[in-house]
């Protein structure tokens, strides 16, 4: 199956239908003669297998299509569907949903979430996504150096804003490594919040809180998210983008 997102720019399609008067052989014919007509017709074996598309339209191109710099709709449409994080969004957006994370629990004073995740959870290059992959993209948002505009998203983690709004300098990094959230081990995800938030998993649901494949970041730098270079953990992958006209994406097996 493919996901297409179909970006219009100025070019409209104009149908038009023609038709013809019936001929008298035509009118002789009545409905079951036709359709025992076109039965007779049908090689059943000629059938072409259909692949199932979905089409989705945009008006706009995306800006990006890193979950941690994305700050707009039109990325936010691909980013979603392309990455997977601790929840997802359920049909009503009443209900979350889990994505990578397969539990959870919370502390008596409910500022401390802990989260097992899937083992079974894979990036589209067949690498395992584990807890440590969320520490860095968590950590990697809130780095003034990304100055992602969706930073402050992640402000109710402990340490967070501090952390967003340091100046450049050696205590930058120790101010990191107080950030509320630890990769306890590669499948357990420590959360630490500023104040009791019940609405975290909606949080964690959005696409800034997905995980980054650091590996490839730190591999082609800001060219990872192009379709020759991109690797991700949602339900889809980027397959193609054509600049102002389309972004194809794949499931990813």
């Amino acid at each position: 199956m493919t996901l297409r997102t179909v970006l219009p720019l100025c070019a409209c399609v104009l149908l038009a239908a023609c038709s013809r008067k019936p001929a008298e052989g035509d009118a002789a014919k009545t409905p079951a003669a036709v359709k025992a007509a076109k039965s007779a017709t049908v090689d059943p074996s000629a059938r072409k297998e259909r692949n199932p598309r979905i089409f989705r339209r945009s008006l706009g191109e995306p800006e990006y299509l890193d979950p941690g710099l994305c700050s707009e709709s039109e990325g936010g449409i691909v980013t979603q569907d392309t990455f997977e994080g601790l929840y997802q969004y359920g049909p009503t957006h009443k209900e979350w949903m889990p994505g990578v994370a397969e539990s959870y629990e919370v502390s008596a004073d409910g500022r401390t979430w802990t989260f097992k995740l899937r083992q079974n959870a894979k990036w589209s290059d067949g690498k395992p996504v584990t807890a440590h992959d969320f520490e860095w993209s968590w950590k990697r948002v809130l780095d003034p150096a990304t100055a992602s505009r969706y930073a402050a998203i992640l402000w109710v983690l402990e340490g967070a804003r501090e952390y967003n709004q340091s100046p450049e300098g050696p205590a930058r990094a120790a101010l990191r490594d107080k950030v509320g959230v630890k990769a306890v081990d590669d499948f357990t995800l420590e959360v630490k919040l500023v104040a009791p938030t019940p609405y975290f998993l909606q949080l964690a649901a959005f696409y800034t809180y997905a995980p980054v494949p650091r590996h490839v970041i730190e591999k082609f730098g800001d060219k990872w998210a192009r379709p020759e270079n991109i690797v991700s953990n949602g339900p889809w992958k980027m397959v193609e983008w054509k600049s102002q006209q389309q972004i194809v994406a794949e499931r990813n097996q």
